[in-house]
């Protein structure tokens, strides 16, 4: 899998039990009406290959380019990247 062009969540949406950190960020990103291309993590072995190269073995993996990505519920980081709107 190369890396992707555009911010992107490598998420295990389907986690039995629950990736109960994917589900805070998929919400927190949902209260800020982010959309961002979910990979299954589960599902393509490519992409789950592609987030532990990255050196992380926790979902989910939050890419924003190449010098920025981490992994897990970061709402620090989430703010930085995608903060709430200023009202006009």
């Amino acid at each position: 899998m190369t890396a992707p062009t555009q911010p992107t969540m490598f998420s295990k949406p389907n986690a039995k039990p629950a990736c109960v950190q994917c589900n805070a960020t998929d919400r927190w990103l949902g209260k800020r009406g982010v959309s961002l291309p979910v990979v299954d993590m589960e599902a393509d072995p490519a992409a789950l290959e592609f987030a532990l190269s990255l050196g992380y073995q926790q979902a989910p993996v939050m890419w924003i380019d190449a010098d920025t990505h981490w992994s897990g519920f970061n709402p620090i980081e989430l703010d930085k990247h995608f903060p709430k709107e200023i009202p006009a």
